[in-house]
């Protein structure tokens, strides 16, 4: 797994994501448009109780907390619950996320345009693969994250009873960070097996069918994680932090702005926020797509340009109809370390439609011989 030169994984995930922004724009609108979908029913409940009530006038003028705590309280006693209704947002967020997710990572790897067609048609293809490696994420991290939950509610309890005051905060702080970074490693493993089923779906097994193993990228991932420990993780920490920051900063300063009459510039921080937050989960998959792409598995193809004949295994005319996008030029930003200008070889040139005339200082070997006489 030795290359020439290796490349930044921070830069190059980046610009790879700025440069294909369409899975961060249609993530953010699919977003906005389930939780808004979600809503609709809580926003009906908190109106029927507030929209004739002097009480209200608590939120509107000073956004009174106890007044918000007293209407939440109200809602279960002659309306429905919504949480019913908020739940239900779950399975479809989660279908957005298995269709958008894989797609994005086929069109980094591909450098194909990021529209929603072709996020769609390519996701659709990894679908079920997303999701068997999601249930084996969740099985490894309940196998090893259960422990450490386990320990943290001993320590915790061992905390309260003999310690005090902000020293319980301080005693506990760094058996939290313990469990979070544990939980990000995990989470960078298994990332890195879903950029490997993607690259994987150019083999072909002994039988002609597409390789569709998840199994065989799991000792390609944590051989790749071993090697660049230090960047990718610290890559993927760096990122996550900057996302969380950002979140925190953009809701903190509309929490502040909510007693204002004009609720607008606390939506749009907000939503800055929430954008952000994604632009940063899609950085770490960019840069996990370089790294996997300088550490390629056994067999794969070493072409990242975009090509007609680049194209997941389950490939149709409808795919083939989308996916008429244009070879970009200049180098390209995936290539590989080997070879980073990604040369395509010339084409094999065509067989000559007539004989060839020999010279005269042929030897006659290549000399088409005459057709026979009837």
């Amino acid at each position: 797994m030795s290359t020439i030169r290796r490349r930044s994984i921070l830069l190059n995930g980046l610009w790879t994501v700025l440069r294909h922004p369409g899975a961060v724009v249609w993530t953010y609108v699919f977003n906005l448009g389930i939780a808004w979908l979600f809503s609709l029913r809580l926003h009906a409940q908190l109106a029927s109780l507030l929209d004739h009530s002097i009480a209200a006038q608590g939120l509107n003028a000073s956004f009174d907390l106890g007044t918000l705590a007293t209407a939440m309280q109200r809602l279960g006693y002659r309306t429905p619950s919504p949480g019913g209704t908020v739940y239900a947002g779950l399975p479809v967020y989660f279908l957005v996320y298995f269709v958008l997710v894989p797609g994005a990572l086929f069109s980094y790897r591909v450098l194909a345009p990021g529209r929603l067609a072709i996020l769609v048609s390519s996701g659709l293809c990894f679908f079920w693969r997303f999701v068997r490696i999601t249930l084996l994420t969740v099985l490894v991290s309940a196998l090893v994250l259960g422990p450490l939950l386990a320990v943290n509610a001993g320590w915790s309890h061992w905390v309260i009873e003999h310690q005090v005051g902000g020293a319980q905060l301080y005693w506990r702080i760094p058996v939290w960070i313990l469990i979070l970074l544990v939980a990000a490693f995990l989470r960078l493993y298994f990332d890195l097996v879903e950029v490997y089923t993607v690259q994987l779906d150019d083999q072909y097994r002994p039988n002609g069918k597409p390789d569709r193993r998840v199994r065989r990228t799991l000792i390609p991932a944590v051989k790749t994680l071993w090697h660049n420990l230090p960047r990718a993780f610290g890559t993927f920490v760096l990122t996550a932090l900057a996302g969380v920051l950002v979140y925190v900063l953009t809701v903190r300063t509309a929490v502040h702005m909510l007693a204002q009459p004009r609720v607008w510039p606390a939506f749009v921080l907000i939503q800055l926020g929430v954008f952000v937050s994604i632009l940063t989960r899609y950085w770490q998959r960019g840069a996990e797509t370089i790294l996997v792409a300088d550490y390629p598995m056994p067999g794969a193809t070493p072409g990242y340009r975009p090509a007609e004949d680049v194209q997941p295994s389950c490939s149709s005319n409808l795919y083939d109809k989308v996916h008429q996008f244009p070879v970009e030029a200049g180098p390209s930003v995936i290539g590989t370390a080997n070879d980073p200008l990604d040369a395509v070889p010339n084409p094999e040139p065509g067989v000559p439609s007539e004989p060839i005339v020999p010279r005269k200082h042929d030897s006659g070997m290549f000399r088409v011989p005459p057709p026979s006489s009837s």
